[in-house]
């Protein structure tokens, strides 16, 4: 099973992250979207990422998902998960990471890998 492609993030107020994504074109038949996020504090000397969590999952066709559960002086990192309808998993999407910068532009990069 294929996994998603074209993972994004966007930092809506300072509070919201907006994620987008895309089925790939080698996948059909998905049932279902899982959404995992790591974070880091970025006020907090020596602080380290959290490993990994399930935060939510999304019915197909869904591409959209809002967590409004971030908040200023952290970083967060996301990645996601297409399920079918027989219970495959696909591998994990490329993962993304924003920092929620108070007053600020967000920087928002992408690293390849899983």
């Amino acid at each position: 099973l294929a996994s998603p492609v074209k993972l994004n993030v966007t930092q809506i107020h300072s509070t919201g992250v907006r994620m987008t994504w895309e089925l790939n074109d080698e996948t059909e038949d998905i049932s279902e979207y899982k959404i995992f996020r790591s974070d880091l504090a970025l006020n907090i000397p020596g602080a380290t990422s959290s490993e990994f969590q399930l935060i939510t999952t999304l019915d197909a066709p869904e591409f959209t998902y809002f967590d409004g559960t971030v908040s200023r002086n952290n970083r967060y990192t996301y990645k996601i998960q297409a399920v079918d309808s027989l219970g495959r998993i696909s591998e994990f999407s490329e993962v993304v990471a924003i920092e929620m910068n108070p007053g600020s532009k967000p920087d928002m990069w992408e690293d390849k890998y899983q």
